[in-house]
Formats: structure tokens, C-alpha cells, sequence
């Protein structure tokens, strides 16, 4: 939902709409606040009609209150929780789905005001190319996107859904991409299939690549596993003593992260091996997970599938 909500403009999506995904779109800075809905459908009859909302101060507590004028039900109070709307960050979605790829990336910069984003250069097919990121693409407004990237055939575009695909076409000679099939939604973020990715760039380029044998790397994968569950358990402890400081003094505190030669002593692995195992591509998630266990609003948050 939030990829799609990337080709509307503004990009904008209600607490309603996200339910329970809004916390970790949250914890993952995906979302910006923005102003509160003015219109919604009744919630009483589930109508896909939007209707103006109204505000009617209460007499007695001389606060405002909020009301559609239904057709069907009448006068309909609407909770403050249900007018809150945010805005998706196309930065910040295009930074957690390429994680893995930082920091060779390096700063993305906005090019065409909010439409076409360069978010960096990575090395693909065998060169090193530009990525960007176009959002809410249409062809009575596209021409600056269309002429930027014009120039760039070795670039890769990338777009939230395939929706902006269809719509960019053959408009350019780049490789289109949607990021709604490379990546996939994880506990601990978005997962980028990076193998996937720099398929599609080989097919597209016209590059072959080499077949490689895979190594034998069970016991690195192993470790990456043993330290996770330290991790995970940390985090659980983690969690339980923010909720309970919270409670008994009105302020949640952040239990200290042990240190890596700390968290390899829990999982019986080498401190050089921790470190390999860090930097494995394999350790996505231990890599997001030891970032959360030093934010305290994303321990809050931690939940377990």
C-alpha cells in the first residue's frame, strides 16, 4: 500500500488505511505527519463517497468535535484518531529498501521537485550506474522527468509499483524497475532482492554473467542465526524494561545494547567472526536489529510474528 500511494500526489495515506502496519512504518521512518483529513466516507455504512467533515464545539466542554453529514445514517461523529493522515517519504522508502546497497549509494538528491529523485550509483551489470527514483509519473506531467533521464541509458529507474511502469512505457531507453517486485516487507524492514535486481540489469544490458558455484558458508549462516537470537532476546528484554520503567516512573528507558564482543560471547562465536557475519550480505536483519536495539521508540514498537 504505502509503494502505491507513491504515484498519487501528494502521497498521502490515513491512519485508517495503514492500521496495524503504522508503527512499523513509523519505527521505520517511512511517514511524514500531515495535515488531518478534511474529507471521509461514512464509517457507519462503509460508502466510498468522501464527505466534508464538520466541527461542532460541545457547549459544556467547549471542545470540537467532528461530524460527517451522511446521507444514509445521518449526523456521524468521526474520532480525531480517524482524521490523522501522513505522508509517505519516497527518500526514506527508497533508503530502507535499498539498504543493503548503502553507503556505496551515497546522498540522494532531489532533481525534479517532488517527482524524480537520483538516490545514488551502485555497480550493476558490471558498471557503476546512476539510480533514481521517479514517483507519480503521468504523461501531461512527466516531461522534466523524461528529459533528465533522456541522456542516461546506463541508469536504472526505479518506481513504487508496476502501475508506474506501465505508465512510463518506452518513454526512455533506461531499465524500469518497480521497487513492489524487488523488495519484500520483513519484521525488520524491506527486504531488496538484490539478486533479482542485478538479474534484470544483466538481462537488460546485455551482460553475462558468470555462473558461481556457492560456497560453503553453513557455518557463517549458522552464526548469523545464533547471534540474532541473542539479539531478538535482547530486544524482548529490552522491550519488557522500557514498558515497566515507563509504568512505574512515567519515563521508558533504554536498556544498554551489550557490544558485539558481548553479544558473541552470549552466541559462543569468535569476535572475528562476529564481525564477518556483520558484514555478510546474509546479515541484513542482524544488522537492522542491532541498529533497533539502541532506539528506544523502535524497541517500544518490537513485535514478534
Amino acid at each position: 500500500m504505502i509503494l502505491r500511494r507513491l504515484e498519487s500526489n501528494p502521497p498521502k495515506i490515513t491512519k485508517l488505511e495503514l492500521g496495524g502496519a503504522l508503527s512499523q512504518c513509523l519505527a521505520l521512518g517511512l511517514l511524514r505527519q500531515a495535515e488531518p483529513a478534511r474529507a471521509l466516507p461514512c464509517p457507519e455504512c462503509d460508502g466510498s463517497r468522501l464527505l466534508t467533515i464538520e466541527f461542532i464545539q460541545n457547549k459544556l466542554t467547549k471542545k470540537n468535535h467532528a461530524y460527517i453529514a451522511c446521507p444514509e445514517c445521518g449526523p456521524v461523529e468521526i474520532d480525531s484518531e480517524q482524521l490523522e493522515r501522513w505522508r509517505v517519504d519516497p527518500v526514506a522508502v527508497a533508503k530502507a529498501a535499498l539498504r543493503r546497497l548503502f553507503p556505496t549509494l551515497g546522498v540522494p538528491t532531489e532533481i525534479v521537485p517532488g517527482r524524480l529523485w537520483r538516490i545514488g550509483k551502485v555497480t550493476l551489470a558490471g558498471q557503476p550506474r546512476e539510480i533514481f527514483l521517479a514517483c507519480g509519473y503521468r504523461t501531461s506531467t512527466g516531461t522534466a522527468v523524461i528529459e533528465t533521464l533522456r541522456g542516461r541509458s546506463k541508469s536504472v529507474l526505479l518506481m513504487p509499483s508496476e502501475v508506474g511502469v506501465t505508465r512510463w512505457g518506452s518513454a526512455t531507453n533506461n531499465l524500469v524497475l518497480a521497487l513492489e517486485s524487488l523488495v519484500s516487507v520483513q519484521k525488520f524492514g524491506i527486504e531488496l532482492d538484490v539478486g533479482l535486481l542485478e538479474s534484470r540489469a544483466a538481462d537488460h544490458f546485455g551482460v553475462k554473467t558468470a555462473i558461481i558455484k556457492p560456497k560453503r558458508r553453513a557455518g557463517r549462516v549458522a552464526n548469523i542465526e545464533a547471534l540474532e537470537r541473542e539479539l531478538k532476546e535482547h530486544l524482548r528484554t529490552a522491550r519488557d524494561h522500557a514498558v515497566t520503567s515507563r509504568d512505574l516512573s512515567g519515563e521508558a528507558k533504554l536498556l544498554p545494547r551489550p557490544t558485539k564482543e558481548e553479544l558473541g560471547q552470549r552466541a559462543k562465536v569468535s569476535p572475528s567472526a562476529v564481525t564477518r557475519c556483520f558484514d555478510d550480505e546474509a546479515g541484513a536483519e542482524l544488522r537492522l536489529m542491532w541498529e533497533w536495539a539502541a532506539d528506544l521508540d523502535r524497541i517500544l514498537t518490537f513485535r514478534e510474528n
